[in-house]
């Protein structure tokens, strides 16, 4: 068997070949593009002719990862976050280059190839949902941003924009805002302009106009007319920076809904209690479509965070919050376990108990999203649809079971 790292940047990937006792076999430098991805298939393929061979590298975003798939080669995930202490096994002095870096990662998998997972392609559809979700995601990040900088803006010059609407960044608060950027201007305003931007959007009603006009009545020390013109200009380009990328979002909602039309898990995850569109896309292009991937609940349970670590030496014992996990998952299991409490009786009966214990609502949630991941693996490695009264029903045997060992004991 040969052994092969892969360090990589986004210009050039450096190889490391080894054998089984670790001598070096090969390295060299590839260009991060196809021809460089068939110079190495080759190198590769000459010097294999009587051995297997398989990969290892940091990321499982790279091109080359699909290329060496395509061709049934076996590719590792190795964690970034460990790698500092894999250099340390060689060298103490911190000493790092690519081609180090690339023997590191070859020796690891000759090492401690069955602790580390291996990276398989899921099909199409689920690969193009994970990249919608990111893309949307980074969207949303930056409406939020943005968002936060128009309310500072806001605050400085106009703070009773602030409370006109109850989110500064929906529609009808930045068309308000395009129309009526300064107090003043909201001030001379009719009641029938007013009104107009109000309907156009669909939110009009009188008792919101009186609330707008009792707002904008109020008094405050008025600001320098300076900051007023600079506020002015940066707050309507805010606003034209934020009304598209609505649009868009909306726009990434619907390829979200007709990827999820034409995936088989869909039913499975929309079964889960509290389970919209984006939850769901999440949890499968996390879990993605291959049912070996994953034996047990508990690597999903550590892969999204939800686990803690656990720490013991002799009488010694203490947990921690996992902070190397996977941070997407982690968002999605805790915004599922927030969601599920309106929707589910055990869910919502399981967090009170855990705050009754004194835990904060970060840390319940947590806890609770950690129990849910137990019944997501169920109903995805089994390809069953969540059943609430089923699962009540399981978790009253198990309480009634456990009774009865401690009635006996």
């Amino acid at each position: 068997m040969l052994y092969c790292g892969i360090d990589w940047s986004w210009e050039q990937l450096t190889l490391f070949i080894i054998d089984d006792k670790g001598n070096p076999i090969k390295d060299f430098v590839i260009n991060n593009d196809l021809d460089g991805f068939m110079y190495a298939l080759s190198t590769i393929r000459h010097l294999c002719k009587e051995h297997d061979i398989i990969f290892a590298i940091e990321t499982s975003n790279q091109r080359v990862i699909d290329f060496l798939i395509s061709y049934d080669y076996k590719v590792y995930l190795i964690n970034s976050n460990s790698m500092d202490k894999f250099r340390r096994r060689y060298k103490t002095s911190g000493v790092k280059s690519d081609s180090f870096d690339a023997f590191v990662i070859a020796n690891v998998l000759r090492t401690d190839t069955s602790t580390l997972n291996t990276i398989t392609a899921d099909d199409q559809l689920t690969q193009e949902l994970g990249m919608v979700l990111r893309d949307r995601e980074s969207l949303v990040e930056l409406k939020t941003r943005l968002s936060n900088q128009l309310r500072d803006s806001l605050r400085q010059y106009f703070p009773q924009a602030l409370n006109l609407f109850n989110d500064i960044s929906c529609i009808v608060s930045l068309q308000f805002l395009e129309a009526f950027p300064t107090h003043c201007d909201a001030q001379r305003a009719t009641k029938k302009q007013i009104q107009s931007v109000l309907r156009e959007n669909g939110y009009y009603s009188e008792k919101k106009l009186r609330e707008i006009t009792r707002v904008l009545r109020k008094k405050q020390f008025p600001p320098r007319a300076n900051s007023i013109r600079a506020k002015k200009e940066f707050t309507l380009f805010l606003v034209s920076m934020i009304k598209p990328l609505i649009r868009q979002i909306k726009a990434y909602d619907e390829m979200i809904e007709s990827l999820l039309e034409k995936h088989p898990d869909t039913e499975l995850f929309l079964s889960l209690p509290g389970v919209g569109n984006n939850l769901a896309g999440g949890m499968i292009s996390a879990l993605g479509d291959d049912r070996s991937r994953f034996d047990s609940a508990k690597q999903i349970q550590s892969l999204g965070g939800t686990a803690p670590i656990t720490k013991s030496s002799g009488n010694y014992r203490y947990t921690q919050f996992r902070f190397s996990c996977n941070k997407t998952l982690r968002k999605t299991l805790h915004q599922f376990a927030f969601s599920s409490i309106t929707k589910s009786l055990w869910a919502k009966n399981y967090y009170n108990k855990k705050r009754s214990e004194g835990k904060t609502s970060s840390h319940a949630f947590r806890c609770l999203a950690n129990a849910w991941v137990r019944v997501i693996f169920a109903v995805w490695k089994n390809k069953t649809v969540y059943d609430e009264n089923r699962h009540l029903a399981s978790v009253s045997r198990h309480m009634m079971s456990q009774n009865y060992v401690l009635a006996l004991t």
